[in-house]
């Protein structure tokens, strides 16, 4: 699911398998939910998404998800409040027009949504570090690592919703 012109160029830059199905919409358009099926489990993907969104744009989808789909895993990407205003002052950022809207806090999140479990979170250097190929940049993000405000940056989390019974893993002391 993504807009119309997205999906257009993924299709003329990757070879996309016939068994991928893409459809045409925004993620806060709730007309595109009907198209999914509400009998297998389902993986919710909120990959660059979510920090972008308001904040009531994004429970909602998680709350369509939970609602629509009988089982699954939502995985998604967000922001540290202290990011937003960083962010939003950057030039990068006042060029594209993009703005960070919504910030990822645990307590809040999980009280809006009792009924998901929650797997696992990352950070997003720890898991970037191991892959760089340059040791110079990979030596930086390990580094970014060590320091909890910079760490805590932008964390990767995922949580079961529905009937799934998956074993509860929550990241270890040090990942947090």
């Amino acid at each position: 699911m993504d807009f119309p012109d997205v999906i257009e160029l993924r299709r003329r830059l990757y070879d996309l398998p016939a068994s991928v199905e893409t459809i045409p919409s925004s993620v806060t358009d709730i007309a595109w939910w009907d198209q999914m099926s509400s009998e297998r489990p389902t993986l919710v993907l909120g990959e660059g998404l979510f920090m972008y969104l308001d904040g009531d744009d994004v429970h909602a989808v998680i709350d369509r998800a939970a609602r629509t789909c009988p089982s699954g895993q939502l995985a998604f990407d967000a922001v540290a409040p202290w990011t937003i205003a960083v962010s939003n002052r950057t030039k990068e950022f006042r060029r594209t027009e993009a703005r960070f809207r919504w910030a990822f806090d645990a307590e809040d999140f999980e009280a809006r949504h009792p009924t998901l479990r929650r797997c696992d979170e990352r950070s997003v250097t720890s898991v970037a570090a191991p892959v760089i190929p340059q040791p110079l940049l990979r030596a930086c993000y390990r580094a970014l690592d060590t320091i909890p405000i910079l760490r805590d940056a932008m964390r990767l989390h995922r949580y079961d919703f529905g009937t799934a019974t998956t074993r509860r893993s929550v990241a270890p002391p040090d990942e947090r």
